[in-house]
């Protein structure tokens, strides 16, 4: 659930962007909007990992 929310979030914030930057269409909005919001969740996903290993790395030990 928390992902669907996030995904959604992403891809309404990138529509607004690239609308207010001037996208001449709905497609390349959308195109826009989806490269976007996957590129932000690629990048939360590293930042996750990041976070997570070394605590579990810890805790093995």
């Amino acid at each position: 659930m928390n992902t669907a929310h996030q995904l959604g979030s992403c891809i309404g914030l990138t529509v607004l962007t690239s609308s207010a930057a001037g996208a001449a269409s709905v497609v390349g909005a959308v195109h826009v909007a989806l490269t976007g919001s996957s590129l932000l969740l690629v990048i939360g996903l590293v930042v996750a990992a990041l976070v997570i290993a070394p605590t579990v790395a810890g805790r093995r030990r």
